[in-house]
């Protein structure tokens, strides 16, 4: 599910960025072992992971290692040898779509925007419970990926990035900064995937269609908190590692077209972390937030949202004082 990076013609793939490039490439591996592994709640049948995948999984874990006690989740999430950062220079994934029965799949070798954000989250956070095993990956990739957490459909993913944001914000796993950032309030008009149904297999059915365009019909009456272009300089300060960022370029029947993480540098700058077409792979900005805006026409706006890490009894509800560090990395 692509990003509106480079072309209009690679913004087609998907609403919002969705994240569906991983129903192929997920199951296509140097090996074609494949190890059913159960994920909680995530439907009656066990997910059929490759056994490369599932190495991949856990050698991200063991690099990734165990929280620090002084450790943000910010910080664990993008920091230079934390979670998100550890995918630097991983091949860009061009989005096929779902072309079959909606099914939680995982391809930790090739990263879209989307895929990125969602598996880098999952090792945070699981690590942040000092749970590193696959099931606790894929249980929290589930989470983030579908409706209330569950996979129940092609419209229980959720497609629009509008979406995404609001149900993991409505269960906890999200904050907007939206009132910090003294965000404008817009609304639009979503309509794309129904408007552009031939670029989505499964809306050839009538209960997909239906189910979607409710979706659209929701997110259109639901004011949206966005902070202009303009505006973007000004809130920089407020920025920490690891909040997240959903671009607007105006695309009609869309909202946000591209996604990634915020990364602090030595100077607490923001700099970008995300998969991105234009390097064909995971990378970090050479530009700050508000410099790589300006350079982009099509950069309208920005909504930023913060993650939050999961309630433990071991680790602190809020997050600490952030650290920052400044790799060295792939540049856009």
């Amino acid at each position: 599910a692509p990003e509106l990076e480079s072309t209009k013609a690679a913004s087609t793939e998907t609403a919002s960025t969705e994240a569906a490039s991983t129903e192929a490439a997920s199951t296509e591996t140097a090996s074609t072992e494949a190890e059913p592994i159960a994920a909680s709640d995530s439907g009656p049948e066990a997910i059929a992971l490759p056994k490369r995948q599932r190495m991949h999984i856990e050698s991200w874990f063991q690099k990734v290692g165990e929280p620090r006690p002084d450790e943000s989740f910010g910080s664990l999430l993008v920091e230079r040898v934390r979670a998100a950062k550890l995918k630097l220079g991983t091949p860009y994934a061009k989005g096929s779509g779902s072309k079959g029965p909606e099914v939680l799949t995982v391809d930790v070798d090739a990263l879209d925007c989307v895929t990125f954000i969602e598996t880098a989250n999952a090792i945070a956070r699981c690590s942040w419970q000092h749970r590193p095993d696959v099931r606790c990956f894929l249980d929290e990739v589930r989470q983030t990926r579908y409706r209330d957490g569950r996979v129940d459909g092609y419209a229980s993913r959720l497609h629009y990035f509008e979406d995404w944001m609001a149900d993991n914000e409505r269960r906890d796993r999200l904050r907007s900064l939206a009132d910090e950032l003294s965000a404008d309030t817009v609304t639009r008009s979503f309509d794309y995937m129904t408007k552009h149904r031939r670029l989505y297999p499964p809306l050839r059915e009538a209960e997909n269609r239906e189910a979607i365009r409710a979706v659209e019909l929701r997110l259109s009456d639901a004011p949206q908190r966005v902070v202009p272009r303009e505006r973007v300089a000004e809130i920089q300060p407020l920025l920490q590692d690891g909040d997240i960022l959903g671009f607007i370029d105006g695309t009609p029947g869309l909202g946000v077209t591209h996604t990634g993480l915020v990364s602090l540098d030595e100077q607490g700058h923001p700099k970008v972390l995300h998969a991105t077409d234009l390097t064909e792979r995971v990378s970090l900005s050479r530009c700050d937030l508000a410099r790589c805006m300006a350079k982009r026409n099509d950069r309208k706006a920005v909504i930023v949202m913060r993650p939050l890490p999961p309630p433990t009894s071991e680790r602190p509800a809020e997050d600490p004082a952030i650290t920052r560090a400044a790799p060295a990395a792939p540049h856009e």
